[in-house]
Parts: C-alpha cells; structure tokens; sequence
C-alpha cells in the first residue's frame, strides 16, 4: 500500500511540476526574446523554480517507491500524471473540463486500478539479473529507442512527434528500471559501486530530449499518448522477463485487456481535451498570486 501512495504522489508532483512550468513558459513566450534570454528570465521566475523543484521530490519519491515495490506496479500507476495535470490545468488556466474529459479520467483511474488488480505483481530480483538478461531486455530496448529516433527524423510531422513520443516512454521505462535494480539492496552506499545507478541518467536525460522533439516535431496529441502508454507496458514487460516479476495469467487475461482498453481511452481522450491544448499553448497567463515579476505583453528588450 505505501507503495502504492508513493507512486501516486510522486505522479500528482509530476503533474503539478508541468503546470508550473507551463506557466512560466507562457509568459515568456509572449515576447519576442531569444530562446537563451528567455531561459534566463525563467531562472528568476519563483513558480518555474518550484517547478523544478517539485521534479526532484517526484523524482525521490519515485525512487522510494521503487525501492519497497515491483516496477510493474510503480510505472503504471505513473501514467496518472496525465489526468492530474488536466484537473490542475483546468483550475489554474480556468478552462472547464468537459463530460468527456471526465469520463476520460474516471476511465484512466478505474482502469489502473482494475489493471493492477487483475495483473497483481509480485516478487522478483532486481538486484539479481545476468549480463545476458541486461543486454536482452534493456539492449533491446535501447536499440528499439535507437530505432525510434531514426525514424522519427525520418518521416517528420505528426508520425515523427508519435515515434518520438514512444521513445520517450521506453526511455522512461528504462530509467525505472534501472533505478530499481539500483535500490534493489536499499539506499545505502553500495549505490555507487553499481553500473546501473549512472545509466539512471542518462536514460532520464534521452526521455526529456526525445520528449522534447516530439513537441517540436507535432502537438500535444501526437506525442502524449505514446510517452504515456509505453512508459507502463515497457516497464512491466522488462519487470517480468527481467526481474522474474510474477503477475496473474489465465481468465485474468481478459479483465487486464479490458482494463488497458480502459486506460488507453482515456489517454487518448485525454490528449485531445481543450484543457491539454491550453497547456501545450500560449495564452492568457493565470494569477495565482506567487510575486513574480509582472511586465507588459508586448515585445521587450533583453535583461
């Protein structure tokens, strides 16, 4: 159960961490300043800052969730984000949420809870896997984000944002996985003695570049889905074939395919919500009272 908690909050810390940022990246891109001058002034912005900020407690409280429980659980319940950021979203950029975005989101959060119900993982090795089941499970995988990455240069627009989103999920898998082999004998200082705890980064890092592309390559919709349905499904296919993770088979089969049609519905209505789209564009900039520096709409010079 703490587990599950953890998981949960280090998700809702997530998705107010995007909001947050979301903010600051609105005013700035109001004005008609460099990319480098803008990303100075977000420096100096205090809710761009907690933005930032609530990343590293996402990020401890994933890795603690990690640390107590099964990848297969923990990654799932991460693609709750997406819901929790629209419910911020939509209060803080004040945009109503729509009945079927509700539907989106009672379908997102019923059907995790009927996924994990079904699938119930348990046990496994983290800290026990071979040089063969690295290089079968996370080369393969890497090779897979290789792959996605080529092609995403390749076709371009909406396909490419899609490819790139995909890789970013896989990435996000990885980065899950090797954390948790890290924390596989709890957070001491043999941490530093593993290979595992550096590729924690590096990993992390190529999520939030392939991220990015996505973004730059489409839109929202293009790119959410993917980043949020194969982070899940990655981390529990390398948590079973991996880390010998146990999860239920037989006439649990059907209500887990239920369940994932459940949650990718809802993802995919959820990515094309009018409040997702008010995140993933300029605007009218909320108030939400943190004494940051007001300044005009227009264009204004640097510094």
């Amino acid at each position: 159960m703490l587990t599950v908690l953890l998981a949960v909050l280090a998700a809702a810390i997530n998705a107010l961490s995007s909001v947050l940022q979301r903010i600051a990246n609105r005013r700035e891109a109001r004005t008609d300043e460099s990319r480098a001058t803008a990303l100075l002034h977000l420096l100096r912005q205090p809710v761009w800052l907690l933005g930032i900020g609530a990343i590293v407690v996402s990020f401890v409280l994933q890795a603690a969730a990690l640390s107590m429980g099964e990848v297969s659980v923990v990654q799932p319940l991460m693609a709750l984000e997406l819901p929790v950021t629209l419910l911020l979203a939509s209060r803080v950029f004040r945009r109503s949420l729509g009945g079927r975005d509700w539907a989106a989101i009672v379908a997102m959060a019923a059907g995790m809870a009927l996924f994990l119900f079904s699938l119930q993982p348990g046990g496994g090795h983290p800290g026990k896997v071979g040089g063969l089941g690295w290089a079968l499970g996370a080369g393969l995988s890497a090779l897979t984000v290789v792959v996605l990455f080529v092609a995403g240069q390749l076709v371009g627009s909406a396909r490419g944002a899609a490819l790139f989103g995909i890789g970013s999920g896989v990435c996000f898998a990885l980065t899950a996985v090797f954390m948790s082999a890290t924390l596989a004998e709890g957070l001491t200082w043999s941490i530093l003695a593993r290979w595992e705890t550096y590729l924690v980064p590096v990993a992390g890092i190529a999520a939030m570049v392939l991220l990015q592309l996505g973004l730059q390559a489409g839109t929202l919709v293009a790119v959410q889905p993917g980043v949020t349905l194969a982070d899940p499904v990655v981390a529990i296919l390398l948590g079973v074939t991996m880390f010998a993770e146990q999860v239920r088979g037989g006439g649990w089969i059907v209500l887990e395919i239920a369940a994932a049609a459940g949650v990718a519905w809802g993802t995919f209505t959820l990515s094309r919500s009018d409040v997702a789209s008010e995140v993933g564009s300029s605007g009218q900039e909320p108030d939400i009272g943190l004494g940051e520096d007001r300044r005009p709409d227009g264009p204004r010079s640097a510094g």
